[in-house]
């Protein structure tokens, strides 16, 4: 059984990652979800792909998460583009 400690711990942890991963206070726009359905895909066929779960997928989509750089890449990778055309940089770029 957890601690109250333990359970304390990921808590805060994962409030802190979420924070992490924001850039600049604001999440990271992405293609993902046109991209997938023009491939006639759902979320969950394209999570199994890539090896994460729906709801990282759905989360994604929906801006309240921001893929990490690997996880970007096997994205991009997985509809054979570039991180940048899947990923909208443009406001973080001069």
């Amino acid at each position: 059984m957890q601690s109250t400690l333990d359970k304390l711990c990921k808590v805060r942890y994962a409030i802190s990652a979420k924070s992490a991963l924001q850039i600049g206070g604001a999440f990271l726009k992405t293609k993902i979800a046109e991209l997938r359905k023009s491939k006639k895909l759902s979320q969950e066929e394209l999570a199994l792909a890539i090896g994460v779960t729906r709801q990282t997928i759905t989360s994604i989509e929906v801006e309240k998460y921001t893929a990490s750089l690997p996880l970007a890449f096997k994205i991009a990778h997985y509809f054979g583009m570039a991180i940048e055309d899947v990923f909208d940089f443009s406001e973080y770029t001069d």
